[in-house]
């Protein structure tokens, strides 16, 4: 682990802030850009950031990467590559006690009115317009209800609804769930700009909705740099940071954010996976574990490749480290580590013998996908247009929930410890970050608890 801290960044918005999806503006979706900033965000604005303080190459500190040749096809600078970030999540301090409360994005098997919803055996074989349909489905004991449950909950609340499952008589629910107004929306007219003029477009206007904090709420992140010097030393880049630049630009339409000076943290403040001792065996001789998301995941489809053995992978809601057949889990538990042998073939060779989890997915709880694309400011090829559109991806919300069962308590404490934001390290750093693309954004977090199936009311 890098000797390299994580800093903690607290952001304040100067304004509105504007964040749009990866959807057109067009039809009902006009202007709607009042969304939670995702990880991806924050990160694009760290970098645009450390670029802006340091326009030119450091030669005292900044190592320089060797660029691949598929680097230099991309007209990338590769600087600043080691960052690494998590957040932004909505962080509300009160104005006369000063106490600090860190919400989080609500899971997705907690009901408007608090209950926790478990997987179901169903009396016939559960159907579903899935390709390939999960043994269980996720339900609750409770009326149905218009009701919407809130976006995000206090982490005190979150710590209440892991602990859910740990004991025979575990409470009906979490309490009701009822956060304190974090933001609101507002929507205001705008007329289009030419790109070639500069100027207004006649009789083009557009309505646009923006975000805007409640004046007690921050923007809470954390970020990291294990980046080495020329000397082969940790080069901490947060520290250099000077309290004289204390803006960023972040989102569209340059919204600008005022940054406390970033602080080193001995921990992070973000929920911890339930300790091992505290699953039980089912009567079946299983070990169940949920994973709830705690920021997005993004599983892309993977084409088959016989010669480097690799199975075609669906992506999209299951998690490529997933069989898409058995839906077993195809993560390796107790891999030896690198530093026991003297090169990386070798090691890679050692972690191929290592055998897989023996745990499978059989039920998941997941919301509507997340679609976000971004813009390059890089050329591409001889065009003399500076920058396009990125691709636009779709993400796994957070607060999905995915279900396994394993077959033995050790199985289980592999699963956690490899699901687990923080691996192994008690909340000390970040480890696991088990999205596929963009793990080094934030995406991928997560938190492991027990779960028991839905006994229905009678």
């Amino acid at each position: 682990m890098s000797s390299v801290p994580y800093y903690s960044i607290r952001m304040r918005p100067r304004d509105l802030l504007f964040f749009r999806d990866g959807r057109p503006m067009e039809a009902s979706n006009v202007g709607d850009g009042a969304n939670w900033p995702l990880p991806s965000i924050f990160h694009q604005a760290m970098l645009s950031h450390c670029h802006r303080l340091w326009p030119e190459p450091q030669r005292d500190w900044e190592y320089e990467h060797q660029r691949s040749a598929a680097e230099t096809r991309k007209n990338t600078s590769c600087r600043f590559g080691s960052i690494k970030t998590a957040g932004p999540f909505p962080l509300k301090i009160d104005t006369d006690t000063k106490n600090e409360r860190l919400f989080l994005p609500s899971p997705a098997d907690i009901t408007a009115g608090g209950t926790v919803m478990a997987p179901w055996v169903p009396p016939e074989p559960a159907r579903s317009d899935l390709t390939t349909h999960l043994p269980y489905v996720v339900a609750a004991d409770e009326a149905p209800t218009k009701k919407t449950r809130p976006g995000f909950v206090s982490t005190r609340t979150y710590d209440q609804y892991l602990l859910h499952h740990c004991s025979s008589d575990a409470l009906a629910n979490v309490g009701p769930l009822d956060p304190p107004a974090l933001f609101t929306s507002e929507r205001r007219m705008g007329i289009e700009i030419s790109p070639e003029t500069h100027a207004t477009v006649s009789g083009q206007f557009y309505g646009a909705e923006y975000l805007r904090l409640q004046h007690d709420v921050c923007l809470q992140s954390w970020a990291t740099s294990d980046a080495t010097d020329l000397r082969n030393r940790d080069v901490d880049i947060l520290h250099r940071m000077s309290i004289d630049d204390a803006f960023m630009i972040m989102g569209g339409q340059q919204g600008v954010m005022f940054l406390e000076k970033p602080e080193p943290q001995t921990s992070l403040p973000l929920p911890r996976s339930v300790s091992t001792d505290r699953y039980i065996r089912g009567a079946d001789g299983k070990f169940r574990v949920k994973w709830i998301l705690l920021s997005p995941a993004v599983y892309p489809q993977i084409a088959e490749n016989q010669q480097r053995d690799i199975q075609a992978h669906s992506g999209g809601w299951l998690p490529n480290w997933i069989c898409p057949v058995c839906k077993g889990v195809m993560l390796k538990g107790n891999k030896p580590p690198r530093s026991a042998y003297p090169s990386r073939e070798a090691w890679r060779t050692a972690v191929r013998k290592v055998k897989r989890i023996p745990a499978t997915l059989v039920a998941a709880c997941i919301p509507k996908p997340l679609a976000f694309s971004g813009w390059s400011l890089l050329r591409r090829g001889e065009s003399d247009q500076p920058g396009t559109a990125k691709p636009t991806c779709l993400a796994v919300p957070a607060g999905s929930v995915y279900y396994f069962e394993c077959d033995s308590r050790d199985a289980m404490g592999q699963l956690v410890e490899m699901l687990s934001w923080d691996g192994d390290t008690r909340g000390l750093a970040i480890v696991n970050r088990r999205s596929t693309l963009f793990g080094e954004k934030g995406f991928g977090l997560g938190v492991c608890a027990p779960w028991d199936f839905l006994k229905l009311g009678k």
